[in-house]
């Protein structure tokens, strides 16, 4: 490169009003050509399908699922699975009021086998709350106090 291009050499270029940007020649062509497109893009509805048409068989409703799993001689692949089997839906346990007690608690609390509890009114089952009753600062709690609590 015998020739050193400086910053201080590079002169921007300026748009100068009413100048077209793109030359005549230019923009008559890309006219042409859009034009064309337009032509070629026109939009058609899909042609309907014919009433004979033949269809493959639909299937068994027996599907198996792939699984990995022993394929031969302990070496492990792909194998064909049994489908799982929708699960029964969870009926609700209702119980009854006398089975539930409501506590306080002045801070959040875990406890393995037992439960976990959250600052403020806690409703539990009367077991959990013979166990909760022996942490210092968690107290049974009034049903008026409960009420008052969630604004009731």
């Amino acid at each position: 490169m015998s020739e050193d291009i400086k910053n201080e050499d590079v002169v921007p270029a300026s748009i100068v009003a009413e100048e077209p940007i793109i030359a005549p020649e230019v923009a008559e062509k890309a006219e042409e050509l859009v034009a064309d497109i337009k032509e070629e893009a026109k939009i058609e509805e899909a042609p309907k399908p014919a009433e004979d048409v033949i269809t493959g068989p639909s299937g068994s409703g027996k599907a198996e699922a792939q699984a990995i799993g022993s394929v031969g001689d302990g070496v492990i692949g792909t194998a064909k699975a049994a489908p799982k089997k929708p699960a029964a839906p969870k009926q609700a346990t209702t119980k009854s009021n006398d089975d539930i007690v409501a506590i306080y608690s002045p801070r959040n609390l875990h406890w393995e086998g037992v439960g976990k509890i959250s600052k403020g009114f806690n409703v539990v089952s009367k077991d959990a709350a013979e166990k909760w009753l022996t942490k210092s600062g968690i107290r049974v709690a009034d049903p008026k106090e409960v009420a008052k609590g969630y604004g009731l």
